[in-house]
């Protein structure tokens, strides 16, 4: 089943490794537009050898997702009993757990959950996604196997896409401007609009064209929530990775120059937005510099 999705060999070769083993406990890695969740799924249905297409009526699964940018404590509690559950059936994994941007979990909620983590039923597997991890406890992270969802290459992306009925220079465009991340890059193919890095990359965008002043005028709008900011960063990211990649395979040396000037701030942002409470101040300097 994961042998359907457009993977870098090591990821698989990670995927695959788990399968095998004995550890009860995933965390998938990447940035916003890396496919986690898509992989998550997958890795699931193959997991309890089902059709991806049944997974969300198996009984024994349970998704769980932010609900207003956080996951709480209740929803933990209420994972909790349902792992109190009895299954039924011969197969050596019968549950699965899915928790969607596990960053978003609360400090309660983290605490809660972490000896499920460490010892969870013996049929069940619990798989977290995260694209931060400096937000979850380092006895999560000890708990958890961790595999780094890596970009396949160009030339890999082009052999698979090719066999959807795509031009090849098109999955090149899009492949540059996803930066590789297979989430995002199979949005664009398949535009998409309703994938939310789209939606930022759109909103970057317009903040692109517009002056320090106008892009200060709607400061507010970005900085009340940090994931709010942190999509935004993302999305400043991949227009300045693109951009940049562009100019350099048309040799102008002054867009390019340009670019990477932008894309240093936004790395900087990037850097320095976990370790600032004050939201604001980092996306001000970002705002005024791009």
């Amino acid at each position: 089943m994961l042998d359907s999705l457009l993977l870098h060999d090591q990821t698989t070769i990670a995927l695959r490794s788990t399968i095998n083993s004995n550890n009860h406990a995933i965390m998938l890695i990447g940035p916003p537009g890396a496919g986690k969740l898509t992989i998550a799924r997958y890795l699931a249905a193959e997991i309890l050898d089902i059709d991806i297409k049944a997974l969300s009526l198996y009984p024994y699964f349970r998704h769980i997702s932010e609900q207003n940018k956080t996951i709480t404590i209740d929803q933990i509690r209420n994972t909790k009993r349902f792992l109190l559950l009895k299954t039924t059936g011969q197969k050596r994994i019968q549950r699965i757990i899915l928790i969607e941007n596990a960053h978003l979990m609360t400090k309660e909620a983290q605490n809660a959950f972490l000896k499920e983590l460490e010892e969870p039923p013996f049929d069940t597997i619990i798989i977290l996604t995260t694209m931060n991890q400096t937000t979850l406890l380092a006895t999560i992270h000890s708990r958890v196997q961790e595999i780094v969802i890596q970009s396949p290459s160009v030339d890999k992306a082009i052999e698979f896409y090719k066999k959807e009925g795509f031009s090849e220079a098109h999955i090149r465009k899009s492949y540059l401007i996803s930066n590789g991340q297979i989430g995002l890059l199979s949005a664009i193919l398949m535009d998409d609009t309703s994938n939310e890095l789209i939606v930022y990359i759109d909103k970057a965008k317009l903040l692109l064209q517009t002056s320090a002043y106008d892009r200060m005028l709607r400061l507010d709008e970005f900085s009340k929530d940090k994931n709010e900011a942190v999509k935004l960063i993302e999305a400043f990211k991949v227009i300045s990775y693109s951009s940049l990649n562009q100019a350099a395979l048309n040799n102008h040396l002054r867009q390019a120059k340009h670019w990477s000037k932008i894309l240093e701030i936004v790395h900087e942002s990037e850097r320095v937005l976990p370790l600032n409470p004050n939201i604001k101040l980092v996306l001000t300097n970002l705002f005024i510099n791009i």
